[in-house]
């Protein structure tokens, strides 16, 4: 026999009684209601981010000429998504948030009651739905080609219901959460886009040797220089490579290879699947051996042109054969960091790759990359510590954005039956 009553891991002071499984039908009820003199937005569902104004997404806000009704939906009613294709992700439900909106009849729309509409539609998003959601596609109807879940069908889903008092705390804390986790994308996404634009504005560009946007004291044009003048440039030479022999585990004493994988929107990582090749094969190419400070470059594959700085490495460490290393001076080495991203570097890059199934740029060709640099230290220093200090910003709104996603994700699963 099933328990028909349980209780999440973590609750609110105050709150003890169990929670009790329901079928959604219990608290359901379907909205038909339409009204043709609307001027509502048309709101459209993400499975990533609930209710978008249509409009947002494509040049106008009617969802196209074929529609010819709308649902209009009110403040914490609710839709879900009851067709699949490789476009759309059946069953993600959402409340609305505004006042009101039109939604594509292409949604089911529904009102629950009493209920926090907030705190059920955050309970039908969650995974331990999945199964459900899966069990219904599978013997379910199709309709036009597309996988269907009905209302009818969507109903038999069960969920766990607290008191309503319960619910409206939940959900009142994973909004402050969503809130929070808004807030710092948004700031996030303002330095990411201030990085790129002084990306462009602190480099010369278009044949000039000047940059738009320079810190006070300097005048004095920039010098043009060959990649290869003012950087060392080692790759894994070809016999040097290695095969499937050399690849050990970490834990056999395997010492880490860089691959393009390790670079992520210009930083280096470890958080992927890391390939660990014999000490014997690492001092083979001395040359090779990645010690802070060195900056790593993709020649090969789909994300030619990327680069990284090492920093904060704390083990012996060399580079697979897609990637070289550019060494150079510690008092220019931020700004020719920076100015790797630029798009007058990558024109450069993409101008001279080999085409083919994977890109390459051969050394040779990189070496012989332009770019230019201040005539005095001081300024190349005072330019690539300010990218320095944009980079460990976009770094710590990134890390704390990662943080509060990952406690969204756990209080969802302990705070939820």
């Amino acid at each position: 026999m099933v328990e028909n009553k349980k209780a999440p891991k973590i609750r609110f002071v105050g709150f003890t009684d169990a929670w009790e499984k329901r079928k959604l039908g219990e608290v359901a009820t379907a909205i038909t209601r339409t009204d043709s003199e609307s001027t509502a937005p048309v709101m459209m569902i993400s499975a990533a981010s609930g209710f978008i104004n249509q409009s947002d997404k494509y040049s106008s806000d009617n969802a196209g000429q074929s529609l010819e009704k709308y649902i209009l939906l009110k403040k914490g009613e609710l839709a879900y998504n009851h067709g699949a294709s490789k476009y759309r992700q059946y069953g993600s439900c959402f409340d609305l948030k505004v006042d009101e909106a039109r939604i594509p009849f292409v949604y089911h729309c529904f009102e629950v009651g009493n209920n926090n509409s907030d705190f059920i539609a955050r309970e039908l998003n969650d995974p331990r739905i999945d199964t459900q959601l899966r069990r219904l596609v599978s013997s379910g109807a199709r309709m036009d080609g597309l996988l269907n879940i009905s209302f009818e069908a969507y109903k038999t889903l069960t969920i766990s219901l607290p008191q309503n008092d319960e619910q409206d705390k939940i959900s009142a804390f994973f909004l402050m959460l969503d809130n929070l986790i808004t807030l710092h994308q948004r700031k996030y996404n303002k330095l990411v886009v201030m990085k790129k634009s002084m990306l462009e504005k602190m480099f010369p560009k278009n044949g000039s040797n000047v940059p738009e946007i320079r810190f006070a004291g300097f005048t004095d044009a920039w010098e043009q220089h060959k990649l290869g003048a003012v950087c060392t440039i080692n790759g894994r030479i070809g016999f040097r490579g290695y095969t499937q022999k050399d690849i050990i585990a970490k834990e056999e004493g395997g010492i880490l290879t860089f691959s393009p994988t390790n670079i992520v929107d210009n930083k280096l990582t470890l958080d992927v699947r890391n390939t660990y090749i014999t000490e014997a094969k690492y001092n083979e190419s001395p040359e090779i051996k990645i010690t802070n400070g060195d900056i790593l470059f993709v020649k090969t594959g789909s994300t030619l042109g990327k680069s990284a700085l090492v920093s904060g490495l704390e083990e012996p460490a060399s580079i697979n054969p897609q990637i070289v290393v550019l060494r150079t001076d510690e008092n220019q080495r931020q700004l020719i960091l920076a100015e790797l991203a630029t798009k007058g570097i990558q024109s450069q890059v993409l101008a001279v790759k080999i085409g083919g199934a994977i890109p390459t740029m051969t050394e040779t060709k990189l070496k012989e990359v332009e770019l230019y640099l201040p005539r005095s230290l001081d300024e190349s220093k005072k330019i690539g510590g300010y990218f320095q200090q944009l980079d460990n910003l976009i770094t710590l709104y990134q890390r704390k954005l990662e943080k509060l996603k990952k406690i969204k994700k756990a209080m969802l699963e302990k705070m939820f039956v």
